[in-house]
């Protein structure tokens, strides 16, 4: 049985204070990120679609390999999201600060979401709920870089700012995985994230990097 998960080795759930330069509490993308992090469904009107996994992870039909589906319209920290995975979280947080015009984060549905047409062009479909290409249509990032909402800038962390997207990618620099800055420090260690599939709130970078590569997208 294949276990679907975001990242081969994804960490566990680390709590911390929020310190460094830059923490944006009003920053909208922040804000629903911060109130989000561990949802299981992004609509709590959908009782069955709302359940967690354990860390044994879930099968290609998204339901839980150890323990069966723990219903619940939120998840401990640490456990998977099925329902929910890192690309639409993020999504859905840039959706409240105005980047995916004509959606809604509270109401567009998945189907909305993994077929977007952006109101003013370009007149690609865009998979928003993608991370790694070839999952049918254009995905999250190439929506932002494309359509020049964000801009890649490596590891510059003197360049990120909340709001950021943080990719991570295999051995084979396909990326994988995504997590958004909720505050920007002078280093890793200062510097936090929230995250979905597993649900993180305020990890650290330096604890959610791991060996794998990474690069930022910078919001403009």
């Amino acid at each position: 049985m294949t276990v679907v998960r975001a990242l081969a080795a994804e960490p566990l759930v680390q709590f911390a204070l929020l310190g460094g330069r830059a923490h944006a509490s009003g920053n909208p993308a922040v804000t629903y990120a911060d109130n989000h992090w561990n949802r299981t469904y992004y609509d709590d009107r959908t009782a069955s679609q709302e359940y967690y996994c354990d860390g044994a992870g879930y099968d290609a039909n998204l339901q839980c390999i150890h323990g069966g589906n723990h219903y619940s319209d939120t998840s401990p920290g640490g456990d998977f999201q099925p329902n929910f995975q890192c690309a639409e979280f993020i999504a859905r947080a840039l959706t409240e600060y105005g980047y995916m015009p004509g959606l809604d984060a509270y109401n567009s549905t998945q189907n909305a979401y993994q077929n977007y047409y952006p109101p003013a062009g370009p007149h690609d479909k865009f998979n928003l709920l993608a991370v790694t290409p070839g999952l049918g249509g254009d995905t999250l990032e190439d929506y932002l870089v494309n359509t020049g909402r964000a801009v890649n800038i490596g590891r510059s962390l003197d360049r990120a700012a909340p709001g950021d997207v943080i990719i991570f990618t295999d051995s084979a620099n396909v990326p994988q995985h995504a997590a958004i800055f909720v505050s920007v420090g002078s280093n890793w260690a200062t510097s936090f994230v929230d995250a979905h599939n597993v649900a993180e709130y305020h990890v650290s970078l330096q604890f959610e990097v791991g060996s794998d590569g990474y690069y930022f997208l910078h919001l403009l």
